[in-house]
């Protein structure tokens, strides 16, 4: 412990730059970045982005990211966007980079980094430095695990994240790297070439009355998440209609804004996607008497969808995503199902039969969805014929119905069991790759 207090009242120190010179020393960084550091990343990282439609809400964000190599860093500053990546500072460890002047100076100028003490008397300087980062309105990027991972997996997070986060004026990107670790591990000393992908997840805010401990705990979580979705996304080929979720999530940037201002639950939004599905029950079995009604069937299908990608974009935002708010919106979309087909079996011109045999085989690939998760691995949601696939369909089809009737969607729901056949075989093979 001395030794440890005796280096850090050695090491040399370092200061925030003014504004002029910080300005200076970004794009000196981002030159040499582009000269040096990224052609060096190209020849080892093929690196993969997704999730940068996350990143469109302004600032100052505190990305929270895995660690576990030498790479993330400058992976991650290639990930960024360039207005991003000229205003965010790197939370590096002081113990590690700043221990010579020049090695600090090195650092700072290509990572845009900022000495972090991670151990000893001065870890609370270390905080007091990030939280004067995001102060004067650059975004932060730091790695909560404290250390880089020696096996890969995720550690638990520190608690300074949660502090950091709890001013309420900066938004939280929960941050996933992966193939870094298997690029260069911790203890290597040359890097091989190896695929990398970094996905940036929804944006989270918190209060300052939020609990730093819930805060962690949430970040953590999200982390941990985007760690599965990634590795279950690496082994699917095709995710139907539900590919488009995160252009559809942008689109509905301004009603999230709107929702979070106004304090809706989440939960309530959940409910609104839930009524939706219930009117257009009542309009599919009543269209088989008044076949004008179906030209509320599109409207409305749409409505669910956008309700089941807001439930879930304003819980993570305003920092009230839960364990049971994950049962209550599985419950919510089964029952959603259930009144959407019921709805095509009590239409007078459509096969009963028909209609409850394939709402028996949804819920059942609804079930094999949320199996794999309960055996540790991740929801899945897409496949051929999934959720958001269906809702599309039927709002196509309802002016097909319109014009030839309703016996059409006999039509629909004969075509619907093979492909959703086929997307439980994709769902199983998913699962099985992921947890075997």
């Amino acid at each position: 412990m001395l030794a440890t207090e005796q280096k850090a009242e050695t090491r040399p120190r370092f200061e925030i730059a003014g504004r002029s010179t910080y300005t200076i020393t970004t794009w000196l960084g981002e030159a040499l970045r582009q000269i040096l550091l990224f052609p060096a990343l190209h020849l080892f990282v093929n690196l993969k982005v997704d999730g940068t439609d996350n990143l469109t809400c302004g600032g100052p964000y505190i990305f929270a990211a895995n660690h576990a190599s030498h790479l993330d860093t400058p992976s991650l500053l290639k990930a960024l966007p360039l207005r991003l990546r000229l205003q965010v500072q790197v939370a590096a460890a002081a113990d590690y980079f700043f221990t010579k002047r020049w090695k600090g100076v090195l650092t700072g100028i290509l990572l845009n980094a900022f000495p972090f003490e991670r151990r000893g008397p001065d870890r609370a300087a270390g905080l007091a430095q990030a939280e004067k980062v995001l102060s004067k309105g650059y975004s932060l990027l730091i790695f909560p695990e404290g250390t880089r991972s020696r096996d890969g997996q995720l550690q638990p997070f520190k608690w300074g994240v949660g502090k950091l986060a709890q001013t309420g004026s900066v938004r939280v990107i929960p941050t996933w790297i992966e193939g870094t670790f298997a690029a260069l591990p911790k203890g290597s000393h040359w890097p091989r070439r190896h695929d990398v992908v970094i996905r940036f997840g929804s944006p989270l805010s918190f209060t300052p009355n939020s609990d730093p401990l819930h805060i962690v705990a949430t970040i953590e979580q999200q982390v941990r998440a985007l760690g599965k979705e990634s590795t279950t996304m690496s082994s699917k080929s095709y995710t139907g209609i539900y590919a488009i979720k995160p252009w559809w999530q942008k689109r509905l940037a301004t009603v999230e804004a709107l929702l979070v201002k106004w304090h809706i639950h989440p939960n309530l939004i959940t409910l609104s996607g839930t009524v939706c599905a219930g009117l257009m029950g009542i309009t599919l079995a009543a269209s088989a008497r008044w076949p004008w009604l179906v030209l509320a069937v599109a409207p409305l299908a749409i409505g669910r969808l956008a309700a089941n990608a807001l439930d879930g974009l304003v819980a993570r935002r305003t920092g009230l995503a839960t364990s049971w708010g994950e049962v209550y919106n599985e419950c919510s979309d089964r029952i959603s199902d259930i009144l959407v087909f019921a709805g095509l079996a009590f239409n007078s011109h459509v096969i009963a039969s028909l209609a409850w045999g394939v709402l028996v085989l949804i819920l059942f690939n609804s079930y094999l969805g949320t199996v794999a998760k309960a055996a540790g691995g991740k929801r899945q949601f897409g496949g051929f014929l999934a959720k958001a696939d269906r809702m599309i369909y039927i709002a196509i089809f309802s002016l097909v119905a319109l014009f030839l009737g309703s016996a059409a969607w006999n039509w629909l729901l004969l075509a619907f069991i093979p492909a959703i056949l086929l997307t439980m075989v994709q769902r199983t093979r998913w699962i099985y790759a992921e947890l075997k």
